[in-house]
């Protein structure tokens, strides 16, 4: 798994009595495709998990996992 992330500029710790892999951590400038990754692992990760992103323009989106799926969700801003 560590070569997987690694492969998609991600680093990520496990940690060692549960084998859980928490947390993950970008490690390149721009993202490419995540969702292709990030899809493809949903059905390993814990339903409500989710990776949060800024992007350098000051975007914010995260993946959110949710069982076997995985949704791209991007912020409602309002001003009052």
């Amino acid at each position: 798994m560590a070569a997987l992330l690694k492969a998609w500029n991600w680093e990520g710790k496990f940690d060692p009595i549960t084998g859980d892999l928490t947390p993950i951590d970008f490690a390149a400038e721009k993202p490419g495709d995540e969702a292709i990754l990030f899809q493809a692992l949903a059905p390993f990760v814990d339903a409500g998990s989710f990776v949060a992103m800024q992007g350098e323009d000051g975007d914010l989106w995260r993946w959110v996992f949710e069982g076997q799926q995985m949704r791209e969700q991007f912020p409602q801003m309002t001003w009052e």
